[in-house]
């Protein structure tokens, strides 16, 4: 390292902060710091798309900026390398020979992708690296069932390969029906080509990924889902297909992100809690499955007897995330908590019977549906940026919709039909 005050060099050097922040499993180690080091003075103006790090192998640092217009004047772009963003660039200096040194303040410690053991062969791995032998880089979850995938539809050149691709890997389940619609249409959904990027730099619009033909069109989008009091969160990945077939229909499909951001050789792999663009689950199971629908899960099962989700075939839920619960007047819904009658009239304001997804909401003229109780009906109000709900009183907007489950749909929702909010008056 002493050899670094006589070179032309980039450091990227974490905030104290981020140091006390890290978790990782590198802590002060030669490989982390080197990690941090470009052979090589880069100001932000002349960044590449990567640049080969000092660690052995040359694992690249991935470079992405992106436009902000609540930037100051002359600072339109926020620039990040890895995952992590530069609060404070360009900072230059000399060598003790009179090279350059260009020093970038970042708010995150780049964690690299290291063996153990700590053979050369497998430095600066590629995605299909991270895919068939994923204990060696110390990943834990199983990733059998997509590595397979991939070897019977030969598309291992595609994860081995490229400038730079952001991947998602689906680790291991049991659900073997599921498993049997992954072919390469569905492999190709989880890549992204042409572009790295880690999760807090990931763009809020869809993005188009390898999936782009005329019969089966498919992006993708990460979510990061912030609780009520900004203390939590948890990152979520959407699929989105826009065109599709019986076999991938048109809808969204969620899965969660397990362990982000691993940098590699050709890019950035994501594992994810299942596959996307299929779902053979019910629309019970993606229900219990859902962290951010745990409010309105529990709810259910605890009114089994009345409402029975588990063998119906065609229905469609309209589900308030666990956000609008916290948001509705607590006393009220406490009577009704302790009134089962009420309750479980409430939650059937959120069910209808049959498959209705946002292009049927835009093709009924009327614009409204019968509930589950066969009583009162939802109304919507569809537009180019979103769709509405009203029922109960209560104007919702939906905020993902055309979940696909194997006998329907979830929309997501951001109010609980019937409670106005927490001022509403009991």
């Amino acid at each position: 390292m002493s050899l670094m005050r006589h070179m032309s060099i980039t450091i990227f050097a974490p905030t104290n902060d981020a140091f006390a922040r890290y978790k990782g499993a590198y802590t002060m180690s030669r490989d982390l710091i080197s990690y941090h080091i470009v052979k090589s003075s880069i100001t932000k103006d002349n960044f590449p798309s990567s640049l080969p790090s000092e660690l052995i192998g040359g694992l690249p640092i991935w470079i992405q900026r992106n436009y902000n217009p609540f930037q100051g004047e002359g600072k339109q772009y926020d620039f990040y390398a890895n995952n992590a963003r530069m609060i404070s660039m360009d900072i230059t200096g000399q060598s003790i020979d009179g090279f350059e040194q260009v020093l970038h303040v970042i708010d995150e410690v780049l964690e690299p992708t290291l063996p153990n053991p700590n053979d050369p062969i497998y430095r600066n791995p590629s995605a299909q690296r991270i895919l068939t032998n994923p204990s060696i880089y110390g990943i834990e979850n199983d990733l059998s069932n997509f590595e397979k995938r991939v070897q019977l539809y030969n598309k291992q050149i595609v994860l081995q390969g490229g400038e730079g691709h952001t991947f998602f890997i689906p680790i291991s389940s049991d659900n073997e029906e599921e498993w049997n619609f992954v072919d390469d249409k569905v492999i190709d959904a989880h890549i992204i080509p042409n572009k790295v990027l880690f999760t807090k730099a990931f763009p809020a619009d869809l993005q188009e990924t390898l999936a782009l033909t005329d019969m089966l069109k498919t992006l993708i989008v990460v979510k990061n889902e912030t609780s009520h009091d900004q203390q939590s969160y948890e990152l979520e990945v959407q699929s989105n297909t826009r065109v599709g077939y019986p076999d991938y229909p048109r809808g969204v499909v969620v899965a969660k992100i397990i362990k982000p951001n691993i940098p590699v050789r050709n890019g950035v792999v994501h594992l994810i809690g299942n596959p996307l663009i299929v779902n053979k689950k019910t629309v019970y199971q993606l229900l219990e499955q859902n962290p951010n629908l745990r409010q309105f899960s529990n709810l259910i099962n605890s009114n089994r007897r009345d409402i029975q989700l588990f063998d119906v075939s065609d229905l469609s839920l309209f589900v308030p995330n666990n956000e609008a619960f916290k948001a509705i007047n607590q006393v009220r819904y406490s009577m009704i908590l302790n009134t089962p009658e009420k309750l479980v009239q409430m939650l059937k304001l959120h069910i209808v019977s049959g498959k209705v997804n946002s292009e049927t909401i835009f093709q009924d003229p009327r614009k409204s549906f019968v509930t589950w109780d066969q009583k009162r009906k939802l109304h919507f109000t569809a537009t180019t940026q979103n769709i509405t709900v009203v029922g109960g009183g209560v104007n919702a907007t939906i905020v993902t919709a055309d979940i696909i489950a194997k006998n329907g749909y979830i929309h997501v929702i951001n109010k609980v039909l019937r409670f106005p909010d927490r001022k509403s008056v009991v």
